[in-house]
């Protein structure tokens, strides 16, 4: 492939992934605003793949249940088709802004080699967030081990002084934000809304896939009219959740984060692209 035929075809990708994005950009800003980009990097970009889910209506589904219970766990079960589309979208982003960096590239080291480099690379940026997702649940649910101490402690404490369970739940709802107190707000909610008691904390299950949780929500629906008891079994649950969370905390302390690979991976080939690329077209330039 010449290099004006792949320097024309750079254009013409780019020319169209800019009217794309801008399109896309009026029409799905604040959907693109609302991701996460704590999962998610260069949202900005979503709208190129929002636009094109659109115009083919496209609707993607998640039909592994596995799947279903991670998005779950960490967006929410009200979420999970919302971020079953951005994967899907995030995918295509991707690959959209890459394949005319590609053909650029390829036309200035007049190889076709290069092009295929460089779609390699775009395609590790997806996979890099799918398989991030495995390790923002095991954050996700360290923060939650490490607020749990608190959240029991304050709602045995607050039902020991009067107040009803589900007083003292929204009470204590309100007093954090991050994953457990925002699922506990969910739990109102949804009483608010109609939804029986039980189902309501068996969500919270759901949404905190962690076992002190589900024994929590377990002994919630079996006391719950409030009673001394609750109070009493509450306070056996707070030992042992201040002792979970030493442990965790001792576990941080101890061990360092380890790099993923994969991000790495992408860097070191995305420098040794542009090192190599102004040396193989100069060499090209000398024949």
């Amino acid at each position: 492939m010449g290099k004006i035929i792949m320097f024309l075809i750079g254009v013409i990708t780019a020319a169209i992934y800019i009217i794309l994005y801008l399109v896309g950009n009026k029409k799905y800003q604040r959907v693109a605003a609302a991701v996460r980009d704590d999962v998610f990097p260069i949202k900005d970009i979503f709208v190129v793949g929002l636009l094109t889910l659109d115009i083919f209506k496209i609707k993607p589904e998640i039909k592994s249940s596995k799947t279903r219970r991670k998005y779950t766990e960490l967006f929410g079960k009200q979420y999970v088709e919302f971020y079953s589309m951005i994967t899907v979208a995030s995918v295509i982003s991707y690959v959209a802004m890459f394949i005319p960096v590609a053909f650029f590239f390829g036309a200035m080291a007049d190889m076709v080699e290069m092009i295929f480099l460089i779609l390699i690379i775009s395609v590790l940026l997806p996979v890099y967030v799918i398989i991030s997702i495995d390790d923002k649940i095991k954050n996700q649910r360290n923060e939650i081990l490490m607020d749990y101490p608190n959240v029991l402690s304050k709602i045995a404490l607050l039902t020991n002084a009067g107040m009803t369970l589900r007083e003292a739940w929204a009470d204590v709802a309100k007093s954090g934000n991050t994953k457990l107190y925002i699922e506990m707000r969910n739990v109102i909610t949804l009483i608010n809304n109609g939804t029986p008691e039980i189902r309501a904390y068996e969500e919270l299950a759901e949404s905190c896939r962690v076992n002190e949780i589900k024994k929590f929500v377990s002994v919630i629906c079996q006391n719950q009219k409030g009673s001394s008891e609750l109070v009493y079994i509450m306070k056996e649950l707070s030992v042992e959740a201040w002792n979970a969370k030493k442990t965790v905390a001792k576990m941080k302390g101890d061990s360092a984060q380890t790099k993923l690979m994969i991000p790495l991976l992408i860097s070191f080939v995305g420098i040794l692209a542009m090192i190599m690329v102004p040396i193989v077209a100069n060499m090209n330039l000398g024949i």
